[in-house]
C-alpha cells in the first residue's frame, strides 16, 4: 500500500492543475524517484527542510505557491522535498553532508551533487540561480573526474556505467576491459542477471568474441524482457556480429565466418535463419573478392530456394507462429499464416529476381546461366510484376530463346497496362 501511495504522490498531486514537488520518505521511494529521473532525463532537485524552520515555511508560503516556480521546477526537474529530521532524512543529509535549512540541492545524472543553495530565496533569484544550475546538472564530466573517483573506491553500478561509456567513447576499450571484469567478477550469477548489471555489460559488449558476448545472447533469448532491455541486448547482440564479420572479412577468415553462422543458425529469435546466414555469407565471400565461392554459394542458395512453394512457405509459417505465440486461435492462426506467406513470397522472389540480374549482367557461363533462368521464372511464379518478368525476358534473349523473351515483355506491358486501367478507374470513382 505504501508503494501505491507513493507512485500516486509522484504523478497525481496537483493544486490548481500544478504538480507539486513531491515527499520521499522512505529508501524504496528514493529508489523510485531516481529511477524516474533517469527514464524523463531529468536531474533532481530536492527541498531539505525541518518542521522548525522559519525560512522553510516562508518559501512554502511563499516561493513554492508559485504556479510559475513550480512548473519550472516541475519541467526541468524531478522535484523532491525531504524532511532532513526523518529517519530517512538524517540518512540522507549525512550522504549529501547537509547542516543547514531550507537547503536546495540540485543533482546530476549519477546522483552527485552538482550544485547547492542554501537559505530564503526571493522568487526572481531562486529561478535565476536553478537555471544556472540546471546547467551545472547536465555537464558532461571529463575523464579525470571519473578516474579520480574510481580511485577513490565508488564502484556502484550507475557509476561505473557511466564511466565505462566515457572509456569507450574515447576509445580506451583496453582500459574499459579490467574494470568491467572486476565488477563483473564480484557479483553473483543472480546479481548479474539484475536490469542494471544486463545493460552495464550490454553497453560493453561489442564483439562476439567477448568472453560477456554469451550473456548478452542468452538473456536476448529470454522471454518477458523489458522492451527497452530488448533493444538493448539486441543492439549489443547485431553490433557483436557485425564487428566479427567485418574483422573476418578483413583478416580473410573463414573460421570467424563459420563461428558467425553457427551463431545465427541456433539464434531462436531468428524466424529465418537460413536466409541470415545466407546474407552473412555471401557478403563475405563478396568483400574478401572471393568470386568463384560468391557464385557457388548463390548458386546453392538460389538453386534451394527454387524449389520454395507456398507449401513450404505455410510449413515455415506454423513453426514461426509456434515460436512466437501461445494459447491463441486458430483464426489467429490463419491470418498469421497468411501474412506470412505473403511476405514470404515477396521476399525470396525478390532474391531469385535479385541474383538472375546479377548473374545477367556478370556472368559468361552458360551453365549458371541456365541456372538464372530457372530462378527467374520461380521469382515471376511467386511473384508475378513488371521488373521479374524483364529479367526472365532478357535472360531468355541472352540464351537465344527470342520468341519466348517477346511473352515475358508482352506479359510485363499487359501488367503495367492493367495497372494503368485501375489508377484511372480509381480516379475516376
Amino acid at each position: 500500500m505504501k508503494t501505491v501511495a507513493f507512485l500516486f504522490t509522484l504523478f497525481s498531486i496537483t493544486i490548481s492543475g500544478v504538480s507539486q514537488m513531491v515527499n520521499v520518505n522512505s529508501e524504496n521511494e528514493w529508489v523510485k524517484s531516481k529511477k524516474q529521473s533517469l527514464l524523463n532525463k531529468k536531474p533532481i532537485f530536492i527541498d531539505f527542510y525541518t518542521s522548525w524552520c522559519t525560512p522553510c515555511k516562508k518559501m512554502d508560503n511563499t516561493v513554492f505557491k508559485q504556479n510559475s516556480v513550480l512548473n519550472f521546477l516541475n519541467n526541468n526537474f524531478t522535484s523532491l522535498k525531504i524532511d532532513a529530521e526523518s529517519p530517512f532524512g538524517k540518512k540522507l543529509k549525512q550522504r549529501y553532508k547537509i547542516s543547514a535549512y531550507p537547503t536546495f540541492l540540485y543533482l546530476d545524472n549519477e546522483f552527485e551533487q552538482a550544485a547547492i543553495l542554501i537559505g530564503s530565496q526571493e522568487q526572481s533569484m531562486f529561478i535565476e540561480q536553478s537555471k544556472i544550475f540546471l546547467n551545472k546538472c547536465k555537464e558532461i564530466k571529463p575523464l579525470a573526474y571519473y578516474e579520480s573517483r574510481y580511485k577513490k573506491g565508488i564502484r556502484d553500478t550507475l557509476f561505473i556505467k557511466s564511466y565505462l561509456k566515457k572509456l569507450l567513447s574515447a576509445g580506451m576499450d583496453s582500459t574499459a576491459k579490467p574494470i568491467l571484469e572486476k565488477y563483473i567478477n564480484g557479483k553473483s550469477k543472480i546479481e548479474l542477471l539484475q536490469t542494471d548489471n544486463i545493460e552495464l555489460i550490454a553497453t560493453y559488449v561489442h564483439d562476439c568474441k567477448n568472453p560477456y558476448f554469451e550473456l548478452v545472447r542468452n538473456t536476448r533469448s529470454q522471454h518477458n524482457l523489458k522492451i527497452e532491455l530488448f533493444q538493448l541486448l539486441e543492439q549489443s547482440y547485431k553490433k557483436s556480429l557485425k564487428n566479427c564479420l567485418d574483422e573476418a572479412i578483413k583478416n580473410k577468415n573463414e573460421q570467424t565466418l563459420h563461428t558467425i553462422i553457427d551463431i545465427q543458425l541456433n539464434d531462436p529469435s531468428d524466424l529465418t535463419p537460413e536466409k541470415t546466414t545466407m546474407e552473412t555469407r555471401l557478403k563475405f565471400y563478396k568483400r574478401t573478392k572471393q568470386d568463384s565461392l560468391y557464385y557457388f554459394w548463390v548458386s546453392a542458395y538460389m538453386n534451394k530456394w527454387v524449389k520454395m512453394d507456398t507449401v513450404h512457405f505455410q510449413e515455415n509459417a506454423n513453426i514461426a507462429f509456434n515460436k512466437m505465440y501461445k494459447n491463441t486461435n486458430e483464426i489467429n492462426r490463419a491470418k498469421f499464416i497468411q501474412k506470412w506467406v505473403a511476405g514470404e513470397k515477396n521476399s525470396f522472389s525478390g532474391d531469385l529476381n535479385y541474383f538472375s540480374r546479377m548473374v545477367l549482367d556478370e556472368i559468361k557461363d552458360k551453365s549458371i546461366l541456365i541456372n538464372a533462368l530457372e530462378w527467374s521464372k520461380h521469382a515471376c511464379e511467386l511473384n508475378p510484376v513488371p521488373d521479374y518478368f524483364d529479367t526472365l525476358a532478357h535472360i531468355l534473349f541472352k540464351l537465344g530463346k527470342k520468341q519466348e523473351a517477346i511473352e515475358q515483355q508482352k506479359k510485363r506491358c499487359n501488367w503495367q497496362f492493367r495497372q494503368m486501367k485501375i489508377k484511372s478507374h480509381l480516379k475516376m470513382s
